[in-house]
């Protein structure tokens, strides 16, 4: 998710309100969150997983992973145009200046057989053309995490762009750190987030008779990012361990904080959250916006003040 240019921040890219039944799509205003913009144009019926949604000057483009489409909506929230891209994606970042969108495609390229798990593309990132929707090249490189599961599980990265530089920041939900590409899409930095606790190593767990595929128990670190208008990042980490499997009646979230760093790496802030939450957004500074998509438990607006301004990463 991400803000835009020439508009208030979005709420929240999507606040998972989207029903397919129902035929519509809500997104709201971080400058008035009592006001809403409701999208029921009759092609929305093939929108199958609205996961991003940025500005495109004054046209909305909401990316549907599932379906490998981007909507362009009007403020009316007339459908516009409808561009095919190429392949299904997880997670998405526009670039306004150079029309192109940036797809994380990896663990969305994932299909099921010979009893395995395999891997339809060996691109971790597509960088595409919003003008044809044409492919025009890869970016990045698979994390090896040795398990089927946990490969396009630990893949499924978040993207966001630094609306100031053009760079593209890269977060991993099971690797503790952060890259960082420039406009040339070369690796630029890479920001090795340390994190508030070591997570245990992985588990495979056989939870269905043979010959279904094991699962894995594993430990989420990084559930949400993104950059604002100075270059610093946002993360929405867990600060806890997991004391239960995910599909475990027991299992409660961890408690999450939000890590801001700067451009170069050094920890600004952490921000406690009193809720647990699965995306994160730069409403404005000293302000977030925040959502809990799995539970549909809407949009929070969160105010903070950074107290340990220039601290490094290991320090609280």
């Amino acid at each position: 998710m991400s803000g835009g240019t020439g508009f208030p921040a979005l709420s929240m890219a999507l606040t998972n309100s989207f029903n397919p039944s129902g035929n519509s799509l809500r997104i709201r205003l971080n400058a008035a969150l009592s006001a809403s913009i409701d999208f029921r144009s009759t092609p929305i019926g093939l929108m199958t997983s609205p996961s991003d949604f940025q500005w495109l000057s004054d046209t909305a483009v909401v990316f549907d992973g599932l379906s490998s489409r981007a909507y362009f909506f009007d403020l009316n929230g007339k459908v516009i145009r409808i561009l095919t891209l190429p392949h299904p994606f997880s997670s998405a970042a526009l670039d306004p200046n150079r029309m192109r969108a940036y797809l994380a495609i990896y663990s969305s390229r994932y299909y099921y057989a010979d009893d395995r798990f395999v891997p339809g593309s060996d691109s971790l990132i597509e960088e595409t053309s919003l003008i044809d929707g044409r492919a025009l090249g890869s970016i990045g490189t698979p994390v090896q995490y040795g398990h089927a599961k946990l490969q396009f599980l630990g893949n499924d990265v978040m993207l966001a762009r630094d609306p100031k530089s053009g760079s593209l920041a890269v977060a991993w939900p099971v690797s503790p750190h952060v890259e960082i590409r420039g406009v040339n899409n070369r690796l630029h930095l890479d920001l090795p987030y340390s994190g508030n606790f070591t997570p245990p190593q992985p588990k495979v767990v056989q939870l269905a008779p043979l010959p279904m595929p094991p699962d894995v128990d594993y430990q989420r670190i990084v559930y949400g990012m993104d950059v604002d208008s100075a270059g610093r990042i946002y993360l929405l980490t867990a600060s806890t361990l997991q004391t239960e499997p995910i599909w475990s009646s027991k299992y409660h979230p961890p408690h999450e904080v939000v890590e801001v760093m700067s451009a170069s790496g050094e920890t600004i802030c952490r921000i406690p959250l009193p809720f647990f939450a699965t995306a994160v957004a730069v409403a404005r500074q000293g302000q977030l916006l925040l959502s809990d998509s799995a539970r549909g438990n809407g949009a929070y607006r969160l105010t903070y003040k950074c107290l340990t301004v220039g601290k490094k990463r290991d320090d609280n």
